[in-house]
């Protein structure tokens, strides 16, 4: 198959049946792609993966990797309080790997299609191994930031973090004791609906795709206050004992995968006291105080000394 024509079914998959939104004026077949200006201010945000980095073949399909990688992007742009609109995606794969391309290419319109988001172009190249970039451009009515949290706050999540990183955990150690952890590590589940909800209460607001103490460092920094992150709130929520049973059976701390973990993509979030987070599928780990010597603090717990995951 040639580039052309493997763009030109590349092309089919996106298209999705030929659903468009009165904003895109011209889609995939030109230079660029066009889209009508909106009186909502524009969120946009970018991701690359590569392969033997961001992920391995032998643990995950093509498939997967796409809806992994158009997660990221897709949560980033909720957690700006923003609702995703498009996707450019830029693919490099091995020469001869063009059928492999079409199976990257149904998971990451999978994944769009759950927001109804609509791939509207990119680019494709050759490469010795796979590399993936996503570029995400949303709405939003008012723009939710890491620097909003003020003192007085409750800080709330939209779920238990730490199982993909307790699935990276069983795959490198070539254990399968936990499906849903190998699960949640090939394919992430936003809870997209809540964190649209969530933002119209929010403060300030952050996707957890570095780990859950780090994004609460980088919110604590950004707005010169103190995250104070409560174990005993974290333990309470669904999951958790069975997360804990996990890291019991292989020896590992699961206080590590839920503090440190990455790559879950739930959301943090500091909220008013008086909000009703609760119904926008959030709970409460903490409070935002007067900032002291950190910017994130564990109540009866040390700091470990690595709070998140770092590229380089």
């Amino acid at each position: 198959m040639n580039e052309s024509e493997i763009l030109e079914r590349i092309a089919t998959i996106f298209a999705r049946n030929g659903r468009y939104s009165k904003e895109l004026i011209l889609g995939i077949g030109d230079d660029g792609a066009v889209i009508s200006a909106s009186d909502e201010p524009s969120v946009l945000t970018t991701d690359c993966a590569i392969e033997g980095i961001h992920f391995k073949r032998e643990w995950s399909s093509l498939r997967e990797i796409g809806a992994k990688v158009a997660a990221a992007n897709l949560a980033d742009v909720y957690a700006m309080g923003g609702v995703p609109k498009f996707l450019l995606v830029a693919a490099a794969i091995p020469k001869g790997a063009s059928n492999e391309i079409f199976e990257l290419a149904e998971g990451i319109a999978a994944e769009a299609d759950l927001v109804d988001a609509q791939i509207i172009g990119g680019d494709l190249s050759s490469s010795e191994k796979i590399m993936i970039t996503i570029t995400a451009v949303g709405t939003t009515v008012k723009p939710v930031k890491r620097s909003g949290a003020k003192v007085g706050d409750l800080v709330v999540v939209t779920g238990l973090t730490g199982w993909s990183n307790a699935g990276l955990n069983l795959l490198q150690r070539g254990l399968t004791n936990s499906d849903k952890a190998i699960s949640e590590f090939k394919k992430p589940n936003p809870p997209y609906s809540s964190a649209e909800k969530l933002a119209l209460v929010a403060n300030s607001m952050c996707d957890v795709s570095d780990g859950l103490l780090s994004e609460a460092n980088h919110v604590g920094k950004a707005s010169s206050v103190t995250l104070e992150i409560d174990p005993e709130l974290i333990s309470k929520l669904a999951g958790f004992s069975e997360l804990a049973k996990l890291g019991g059976e292989i020896s590992s701390d699961h206080w590590e995968w839920v503090l440190s973990g990455g790559e879950d993509h739930q959301f943090l979030a500091t909220v008013p006291a008086d909000s009703d987070y609760q119904k926008h599928g959030a709970f409460k780990i903490g409070t935002v105080k007067a900032h002291g010597k950190k910017f994130v603090e564990l109540v009866g717990r040390e700091l470990p000394n690595e709070v998140g995951f770092s590229h380089f």
